[in-house]
Formats: C-alpha cells, structure tokens, sequence
C-alpha cells in the first residue's frame, strides 16, 4: 500500500513539474525582445511628448493600446461599446499673470507669491491676520468680505505636506465665516520654496469636478518672517487693505480615456473570477528647461515598461486563455494623484467581488539585473507564486527596498487595495533609490535607447508566468494575516 502510494505522489509530481516546464517554454517561446522593444520605442517617442494627462499624445497612447489589445483578439468588456472609459476630470492652469498689493509693496506671481486656485478677477479688501487660523485663532475676528493673512501650517508642525492638508481645512472656515480670500506665509526647511514652486506651476487634475466655490487661495513666501512681523504689527499694525489681481487662470472639465479588455475564461465554474492586470501608460509631459536641454520626459521606465508589461500580458493570454478570466487595465491620470484608477475602482466594469488579484506594473528604474522588485510582496498569499515566476527565468523576487517611502501608496496598485483586492506593484530590479535610478526618475534622460532589453525579456518572461500561477491556484491569494486591507478585503468577499 505505501508502495502504491509513493509511485502515485511521484507520479502527481512529475505530471505537475511536465506541466509546469511545458508553460514556462510557452511563455519563453512567447515573450520575445522584438515586440517588447517596439512598444516601448512608440510609447517612450518623442512624438509622444512624454504622454501627459489630458494632452492629444496621452489620446494617441491610448489608442495604440487599444488597438494592440484588439489585434490580439482581446474582447471589450461585456455591454461596452469599447476599450474606452472616459474619466471625468477637472484641470485647472494656474494663472499667468496674478499679484498681491499691500500698500505700496506688490508681489507677483511665481516670484515670491504663489495662487493655488483658479479664480480670475481683482479685488480689494481689508486685511485680518489671524496667526494659524486654527482653532482659537478665528474667534472674535470679523470675516466678512476680508482677505485674511495666516502662517501656513500649525504650531510646532514642519511637514510641508501637513500644511497643505491644514490649508484647505482653514479656507473652508474662512470662506464659511464669509472671507474672502486666504493667504498663508510659507516656510519650511523641508521643501524648499523653489521646489514648492515648481510643483504648483504645472496643471493640476481632480475627479472633484467642481472648485464648489469662489474663493481664493495663495501662499507667499516668508522664509525670514518678514511678513509675519508685519501683518502681526510687530511692523505694522494688524489691518490694511490689500489688493488681489488674477489673470489668465483655467478651470474646466475634461475626458481622458482608461484602456479596458479582458480575456474569458474557459471554465463555466470559474470563469467569472478574474485577475486585473494593470499598468499606468500617462507619464509628465514637456517641462520648462533651460534653452538647449531635452524637454521631452519620455516616461520609458515609468511607465512605458509597465505598460508593455500589461501589453505581452495581453498577447500570450489572448493566445493561451484560462480557466479564470483576465481583465487588462490601462490607468490614465497615475501621475497627477492615480486619478483613472481610482475612478475605475469606483465605477468597475466587472464585479470587484470577483477580482482574485491585481498584478500591477510600475516602477522608477532598475539597478540590479537579477532582481524583480515586488512592493507589497509579502503582504499576500501570491508570494510564494511571484517568486516562483521569477526564479522560473533566474530573477530573484525581493520586497520593497525602501519602505520608508511608502511605495505602495504611490501606484494604483492602492486603489484596488481600498476595496478589498489583494494587490501589489512588480517593477524591475531596484536594490535602493539610489544615483543609477533618480537619474532617470521623471527625468528627460529616462529615453527607450537606455533601457537593458536582454533583461527586459526576462522580466517580462517572469510576470507572465507569475500571473499564470496566480490565475491557477488552487486557492485564491489574500492579505496576510494583521494587514492594512485584511478586514477591507474580508469585507468584499464576505470572509469570516
């Protein structure tokens, strides 16, 4: 009897491993450099103009994916008339031209004066400085149709990115108490001024499709208290007049398309579950640079590789569907707050409760060759089944390098997270964010010419087997015990 069942178990073993060798040629036979390098070079052209949100090149980069899906014999999703869902979006352009006038003083936009809204027009008003504007700060203040002058963020407080959190609380009970208009002194060590302005010159998106008000925001820049002492009186005395000037601003609604498709699955009793493949394809655009340098941020590594992830993905499994179905996600809108994700996630064309797993694609650049980096690795079941993808084509698999940069919560891998989805982000070898990668982060120089192709192969080879063990399991990948999502994800699938 032991007998017969050592030569039974032995032979379940070498059915399993024929099996498993026969679909890593398959995927090796499949995955080759020439169509992976192709797609790259037109999503990273220069025609392309670094694919930004809400731009005509963003559009052709959808429709290229769109119609690679189609020549594949991916299906729309089922009652779509296409691969295209429309994200409504809010896009607001600064104003080119704005001031503040106090007495015989103005300051201009972009030099020491930044205006975070996008509402035209000029005013005059009296002035109330009113510290924080937090708390005890308001009470007893008269409001009423002033411009009210406060330092930004709160007593003790120096995180740059709690101001800007604190600032929209204090315009709503400003506004509220019938103000104006707020404009907070900025300083801080920790984000320069300079950076600060960078960032906020660019367009900005929302899937709030309404500014919900007329009020105006700005911050000016007071990294040696000047303006503290005068507006406090130290200076000064406490009211004035001032002047706001704003000019040229746009706020309006905008559609950027999602790419959706899915493979069926060939079994009637599983078919319904799926896995989400998903990858970002929008990327920064053209930037101001000094005369002679590279405008174009071509957005190779981040996402042109994801997003030709998401494209061999669709390919082999177009050829070689499952018994569990596919659905491939292409986000817009990653880059300005993982806005198309988002959107999807709370306006899904297929049943959340179905998804098995999203398997997302993003990533800054690689440093290491033998490695595939996981973010969120191992805080699902689907470790074991990612790490065998890798080994399958001689990677290694390892965690986030720097967790302390909350990786997880930058990708749209997050946002399916939230619902209860167990997910994670591949991206290629990086040990560190270290010179080898910010070279190319969101820089000019990340261009297709730069990228390893030899290792790209296996990469791509190591993700297709990974999402087909996933997709095969004999039991579906969840959170790890004590995780973030665990009760989020006990919630969806009605776990006890």
């Amino acid at each position: 009897m032991l007998k017969s069942l050592f030569i039974f178990t032995s032979l379940c073993a070498f059915v399993f491993n024929a099996l498993g060798q026969e679909i890593v040629q398959k995927v090796e036979n499949a995955v080759g450099q020439n169509s992976i390098e192709a797609h790259i070079r037109f999503l990273a052209s220069d025609e392309l103009r670094g694919r930004m949100t809400g731009t005509p090149e963003n559009e052709i980069a959808a429709k290229y994916i769109a119609e690679q899906l189609r020549s594949y014999g991916v299906k729309t999703a089922p009652d779509q008339n296409g691969y295209f869902q429309f994200v409504p979006l809010r896009k607001d352009v600064p104003a080119a031209q704005a001031s503040f006038s106090v007495e015989d003083t103005t300051i201009a936009q972009w030099d020491q004066l930044l205006f975070l809204t996008t509402v035209n027009g000029e005013m005059t008003a009296d002035i109330v400085y009113a510290n924080y504007a937090l708390g005890d700060d308001l009470k007893g203040l008269d409001l009423e149709g002033k411009i009210v002058i406060a330092r930004a963020g709160a007593e003790g407080e120096s995180n740059p990115r709690a101001f800007f959190g604190l600032s929209q609380q204090k315009a709503q009970a400003i506004n509220e108490a019938g103000g104006k208009a707020l404009i907070e002194l900025y300083r801080s060590s920790e984000l320069p001024w300079s950076l600060l302005k960078n960032y906020f010159s660019g367009t900005k998106f929302s899937l709030e499709l309404s500014s919900g008000s007329e009020f105006t925001r700005g911050m000016i820049n007071d990294a040696d208290n000047y303006w503290v002492e005068y507006f406090s009186g130290k200076k000064k005395k406490k009211q004035g007049t001032g002047t706001i000037k704003i000019k040229g601003a746009i706020s309006e609604t905008v559609e950027v398309p999602n790419v959706i498709g899915w493979v069926e699955g060939t079994d009637p009793d599983l078919k319904d579950e799926y896995l989400i493949i998903s990858a970002h394809f929008d990327h920064v655009g053209v930037k101001k640079v000094p005369a002679g340098e590279d405008s174009i941020f071509n957005g190779a590594r981040d996402n042109a590789i994801g997003t030709t992830a998401l494209l061999t993905a669709a390919e082999f499994f177009a050829n070689n569907p499952q018994g569990r179905s596919i659905v491939f996600l292409a986000c817009n809108a990653e880059e300005v707050g993982l806005l198309g994700s988002r959107y999807y996630t709370n306006n899904p064309w297929f049943p959340l409760e179905k998804a098995i797993f999203n398997f997302n694609n993003d990533g800054a650049g690689y440093n290491d060759k033998s490695k595939i980096t996981v973010i969120g690795l191992e805080r699902t079941t689907a470790e074991s089944m990612i790490i065998d993808g890798a080994n399958a084509f001689g990677l290694e698999a390892i965690q986030d390098p720097v967790p302390e940069q909350g990786l997880y919560d930058r990708s749209d891998n997050v946002n399916f997270a939230a619902k209860g989805i167990p997910a994670i982000d591949a991206a290629p070898g990086a040990t560190a964010f270290d010179e080898e990668v910010l070279k190319y982060y969101h820089q000019a120089a990340d261009e297709a010419e730069s990228l390893d192709y030899g290792y790209l192969e296996s990469f791509y080879q190591s993700y297709v087997y990974a999402a087909y063990l996933i997709m095969n399991a004999d039991e579906k990948p969840f959170w790890k015990a004590g995780d973030k999502y665990e009760e989020a994800g006990k919630a969806l699938y009605g776990k006890e």
